[in-house]
């Protein structure tokens, strides 16, 4: 069976380790080549160790592929290596750009993390909470997975015909009279997949 994984990494840190002065000074095609040796043995290096099967890595600076590198194989019975045409399954990887998203939306003051996102997605208020108001729940607590949502999008599969997961806007809101908070928002941690559906849903809401 033909296998193909997806290794992801977003360096927001240390990125100076990498390439040093020269991405500070917006020169990336000018870093030496003992700084792309180095990150070249650090991205084989950890992949081989991870046991990954496929990676490929592009960096993108003004709108230009700066550097490239792939790694193993996009189909191990088919010994095909992953290239520049190479196709990945996204999976949870469009969540990290929809962070990436409201981050720059509040960068640019069109929001901030602690807005309620009520603001945005007023059906919310039909979620049952009781710990308080709905309208508490912020935009910050979404994204960090403390907002109180439970784990998977639709709990109720029980038979091969119901979907997986929402397809429609309209599924996701007839849901919300059903849904129940199930910790005080910003009290603990726990992975949500509704949360992250609802900040992405608020951003497309109110910015498109």
């Amino acid at each position: 069976m033909a296998r193909s994984v997806i290794w992801f990494v977003v360096l927001l840190v240390s990125m100076q380790s990498l390439v040093a002065n020269p991405l500070a000074k917006g020169n990336i095609k000018g870093m030496d080549e003992n700084t792309r040796a180095a990150f070249k043995s650090f991205y084989h290096t950890s992949l081989k160790e991870n046991g990954i099967v496929g990676s490929s890595f592009f960096l993108v600076h003004n709108d230009e592929v700066a550097a490239q590198e792939f790694y193993g194989m996009a189909n191990i019975d088919q010994q095909r290596k992953v290239d520049t045409d190479t196709i990945f399954h996204w999976a949870s990887i469009t969540k990290t750009f929809t962070g990436i998203a409201i981050m720059q939306l509040r960068d640019r003051g069109l929001l901030k993390l602690d807005d309620p996102i009520v603001k945005y997605i007023p059906e919310l208020r039909q979620v049952h909470d009781p710990f308080g108001d709905t309208s508490e729940i912020t935009i910050r607590q979404l994204m960090t997975h403390s907002a109180g949502f439970r784990d998977p999008t639709w709990p109720w599969r029980e038979h091969d015909w119901q979907p997986f997961e929402p397809e429609r806007w309209e599924q996701l809101v007839a849901m919300f009279p059903y849904t129940e908070i199930m910790f005080k928002p910003g009290s603990q941690y726990s992975y949500s997949k509704p949360g992250c559906h609802l900040f992405g849903s608020g951003y497309r809401t109110a910015f498109r």
